[in-house]
């Protein structure tokens, strides 16, 4: 098996690649483009649900495989939920999502209701029930947006815009 994952190059090195230096020499104008879609959508996000995270966090979580800003719902220091926007690329595919993550911590005694709300308001999402949360996704390809759409940018801050807009009567 690890040698199939080492031939279909597969397997994480300590070494680098050429495939490695591709992606040093494009990664700038990839950030600029995600960067120009977040923004896009700040003011939005910001005037309908609540202030975005520093734009700076944005890259804390590129080890998770995505690119994000986020607005946490917080009561007596315990996080009922945080809404997210951005790139995630967990999957074979990269998605733009809005995400609504509701953690199961034991201090969020309150999670499975905060979930019950979610799933009333918001029916046509996608729902996930991992083992620490529940999440609620807004999302779409982002290969679909290069294949359908000539102004790719204008139109993923339409799409973002739109379940922004389902997700605004939960501003504190």
């Amino acid at each position: 098996f690890k040698q199939h994952i080492t031939e279909q190059n597969m397997a994480d090195s300590n070494n680098f690649q050429y495939q490695d230096l591709t992606v040093l020499k494009t990664v700038t104008s990839t950030i600029r483009k995600m960067d120009e879609v977040l923004d896009g959508i700040k003011p939005l996000f910001e005037n309908k649900i609540g202030k975005f995270s520093k734009d700076s966090s944005r890259s804390t979580r590129l080890s998770e495989e995505r690119y994000v800003n986020w607005y946490s719902v917080i009561k007596d220091n315990i996080q009922l939920y945080s809404i997210e926007v951005g790139f995630y690329w967990w999957d074979n595919e990269i998605s733009l999502a809005l995400r609504v993550y509701i953690p199961k911590k034991e201090k969020n005694k309150d999670a499975a209701k905060i979930k019950k709300f979610f799933d009333t308001k918001l029916p046509d999402w996608e729902t996930e029930d991992w083992d620490d949360a529940y999440n609620f996704w807004h999302y779409d390809y982002v290969a679909k947006f290069i294949i359908d759409n000539e102004e790719q940018i204008p139109s993923m801050i339409s799409f973002l815009k739109e379940g922004i807009n389902k997700l605004e009567h939960f501003k504190d």
